[in-house]
């Protein structure tokens, strides 16, 4: 393929700059890199809003899915090209749900990007670009992520009360199936009787049912009718999978003594959660219905009008899917507080009694947890008064245990069960009150199973706290990421750490604990190693 100019000029365009990675850096970068025709994405892009020629193209963002750039015409308009990398799961549906997404939110008046150019296959027969790609509306906005740290408690409930009427337009439309959204000539042979205004509901673009080895599979990802058969692909997904490629596999955090997760153990738990299916389904019918939620709604997907609380856009629609609305109920996220406490009163807060005693930092951590609490407060309060409906959902009787149950069944298997076993016990202990005149539940756990998964609940959550505690301390994020300023130091804080994590295995009483120790340093590539 041609990349257009010089290869060696767009080099910088095609891999990844935007950070490091303390480990499994190789795999990442190979992950992140993709070629593409330079010349056919400006030529397309100038043609797209009817400009003689594209004069610059910038490289602004890079996230953990997309790589996104600035294109420039003649006379200084603007646009943004988007570009999923090789690794962004699934090809072809990702990029074309969001495209139907897109158009489907504007016929509602949510504010979104306006779509000018697109292609979701790469065959060069239609696509001479060679990559999957969107060109869409350059928004004249700034992201509330850099306004927001600095907003006074009035600001922010503005914004919440913004954020509350547009979840009102998105939840109060019910489509026909579970599933995503789709223009009708990307899922051909759709029954005419299932298009609506040109769109169609197709198979699902959540992430895990297209998670690593299920991406090359044959499996239900719908649509679906009933929230039923959505709840039973669920299992369907998660057991076949683990019956054509599960593996022994240990936790990426564990003890020596920890053993392995085998393929039939998130079997019995699927199992398990099939038969609960119609107990949890058993609530009232409006929370079943086939709703969309924007999947991350934090400050950095929202653009503001500068100096000002207006939202002119909420973008990254990617991996929207259309499910059960009880299982999208919730506190949007950027209102929840960082310790996950929830009012349970309309109360206003107050600041401390000796707020005049404190020092000034203490001051602005005081006035910091203020705003926050006052924003969630209004949030709930915006969402009590407006969109009654997502309230009744998110505070009814178990609707978390509910939810949660579900998310852990859907969640692919990493060598650890524990969040699925956790739920489903949860199920078990609730079930008098989950499924009143439901007659016994029809799943049990033992006691030795009841100790033995408290053992190591209790083992997870410690290691995860120490690995929490590490990072901090090398500067690092998930999976190792670090900005290239900070990468020096965290490479010598880690071998620092690590040469004292050896050290500690150099006592243990045996060579094989102590074997096991020195492999099982938790900042490692799993897949690498």
């Amino acid at each position: 393929m041609s990349t257009g100019a010089s290869s060696d000029a767009n080099e910088a365009f095609f891999k990844y700059t935007s950070g490091r990675w303390l480990y499994g850096e190789k795999r990442r970068l190979q992950e992140r890199y993709l070629e593409f025709d330079v010349s056919a994405l400006k030529r397309i892009a100038a043609e797209a809003v009817d400009r003689e020629t594209c004069v610059r193209m910038e490289k602004i963002a890079e996230g953990g899915y997309n790589r996104i750039f600035c294109l420039t015409m003649e006379d200084g308009f603007e646009v943004i090209a988007r570009f999923p990398y090789p690794s962004t799961v699934p090809a072809f549906y990702a990029t074309a749900s969001e495209i139907a997404t897109l158009r489907f939110l504007q016929t509602i008046d949510i504010p979104v990007p306006h779509v000018y150019a697109w292609k979701s296959t790469t065959s060069p027969e239609t696509n001479p670009v060679g990559a999957e790609f969107i060109i869409m509306e350059k928004l004249q906005g700034e992201e509330l992520t850099k306004s927001w740290p600095t907003m006074t408690s009035l600001q922010r409930l503005e914004i919440a009360q913004h954020i509350v009427e547009i979840e009102r337009k998105v939840f109060s439309y019910a489509f026909p199936r579970f599933g995503s959204l789709y223009l009708k000539d990307d899922v051909p042979g759709t029954p005419s009787d299932e298009v609506f205004d040109g769109f169609v509901v197709g198979p699902t673009v959540d992430q895990s049912a297209w998670h690593d080895e299920r991406t090359s599979m044959e499996l239900d990802r719908g649509p679906w009718k009933t929230a039923e058969s959505y709840l039973k692909a669920i299992a369907h997904i998660g057991i076949e999978s683990a019956k054509h490629h599960g593996q022994p596999r240990y936790p990426n955090l564990r003890f020596t003594e920890t053993p392995p997760v085998y393929p039939q153990e998130h079997i019995n738990l699927l199992r398990k959660y099939e038969k609960v299916i119609p107990s949890i389904l058993r609530q009232e019918a409006s929370r079943c219905l086939p709703k969309l939620r924007h999947p991350d709604l934090h400050p950095r997907n929202i653009l503001i009008k500068p100096g000002s609380t207006e939202i002119v856009g909420i973008i990254d629609w990617q991996h929207a899917y259309i499910a059960p609305f009880f299982l999208l109920a919730g506190i949007c996220p950027m209102f929840r507080r960082a310790d996950g406490a929830v009012p349970t009163s309309f109360k206003i807060p107050t600041l401390p009694d000796n707020y005049s005693q404190l020092s000034a930092d203490e001051k602005e951590d005081a006035d910091e947890l203020y705003r926050q609490q006052m924003t969630l407060l209004a949030y709930l309060f915006f969402t009590h008064r407006d969109v009654r409906e997502h309230w009744d959902a998110f505070n009814s009787l178990h609707s978390f245990t509910r939810q949660n149950v579900v998310e852990q069944a859907a969640a692919p298997c990493l060598g650890d069960v524990s969040a699925l076993r956790a739920a489903l016990i949860t199920i078990v202990d609730d079930w008098k009150e989950i499924a009143p005149g439901d007659g016994p539940c029809p799943i049990e756990f033992s006691d030795e199973e009841r100790e033995l998964h408290a053992k190591r609940a209790l083992e997870t959550e410690g290691l995860s706290q120490f690995v929490s505690t590490l990072s901090a301390i090398m500067g690092i994020g998930r999976d190792g990421w670090v900005t290239h300023e900070g990468f020096d130091d965290a490479v010598k804080e880690h071998e620092r750490l690590k040469e004292l994590w050896r050290a500690s295995a150099e006592e243990s009483e045996t060579e094989e604990v102590k074997n096991e120790a020195l492999q099982w340093w938790p900042f490692r590539d799993a897949k690498e190693t």
